[in-house]
């Protein structure tokens, strides 16, 4: 009788360690997706960020190259 009561503490820890374990891993799958998603629509935004910042940049280096102020 004891060795029965041993053994089915030890199959309960077993199946707890597999339940932690399965957490663990369903948690480690959401957090991951939601990072690949997130970074993914990032980089769009991040890349037309960068684009207009470039189309500025070009704009006033052409107003400070062809600016000229006329004196009378």
């Amino acid at each position: 009788m004891g060795e029965d009561k041993g053994r089915y503490n030890n199959d309960k820890l077993e199946y707890m360690k597999y339940l932690k374990i399965r957490w663990i891993a369903v948690l480690l799958v959401a957090v991951g997706t939601s990072f690949f998603f997130g970074f993914k629509s990032g980089d769009n935004r991040s890349f037309q960020v960068a684009k207009n910042l470039d189309i500025f940049n070009s704009i006033v280096k052409e107003l400070d190259m062809f600016y000229v102020i006329q004196f009378r």
